[in-house]
């Protein structure tokens, strides 16, 4: 088997941006398999407006962007800048046309009304005031909107911690791994 190098520089940015880490250890294992459970229960329409808070590197618009197929409107707002990098980069790779932004989901940078859909994908926990983002949330929706929300329970209660299809779903369950867990989503997340 012939392994090809990977470039340094390569490599170096993805050391030194933790963004760039999170996309490719967490967001496959952790969030991508929730992202159409989340929109079975969301339904969007090919053409709503829809809005992924607290988006991340954006797994959730993404995948909003590829299922609409250029129609709508699809908006992803986080407090991290390089997370919107990550997302940019992304999205711009897979040609989808999603407008990212930076601010607070507790003072939205929108007109009322402007979305149909508010997606939020395991970033409502992180708010330093949940009332008042969901005030926002539902502030930005138009009339009949909808917000759709997905939120774990404690670590010892998720669904990875109950499995062990692979050894690193094992390792999340074992306490020293929590901690490590807990390092890592702190060192690429801004709400930490």
């Amino acid at each position: 088997m012939c392994v090809e190098p990977r470039s340094t520089v390569h490599v170096e940015h993805q050391m030194s941006n933790p963004a760039a880490s999170y996309e490719r250890d967490m967001v496959p294992v952790l969030f991508a398999p929730w992202v159409d459970p989340l929109l079975s229960a969301a339904r969007p329409g090919r053409s709503a407006r829809i809005l992924d808070l607290a988006c991340g590197t954006g797994v959730v618009a993404r995948s909003v962007a590829r299922a609409a197929n250029g129609d709508g409107r699809v908006a992803g707002l986080d407090l991290n800048p390089a997370m919107l990098d990550v997302a940019r980069d992304m999205s711009t790779r897979e040609g989808l046309r999603i407008d990212w932004h930076e601010g607070r989901a507790e003072s939205l940078p929108f007109a009322a009304g402007s979305f149909d859909l508010v997606l939020c994908q395991q970033g409502l926990q992180f708010f330093v005031d949940r009332a008042a983002a969901l005030a926002e949330s539902r502030r930005v929706l138009a009339r009949g909107g909808r917000i759709a929300l997905s939120v774990w329970r404690g670590l010892d209660l998720h669904p990875f911690s109950q499995r062990s299809t692979t050894s690193w779903c094992g390792m999340l369950a074992s306490p020293r791994w929590r901690h490590r867990l807990r390092w890592a989503m702190k060192a690429s997340c801004a709400h930490c």
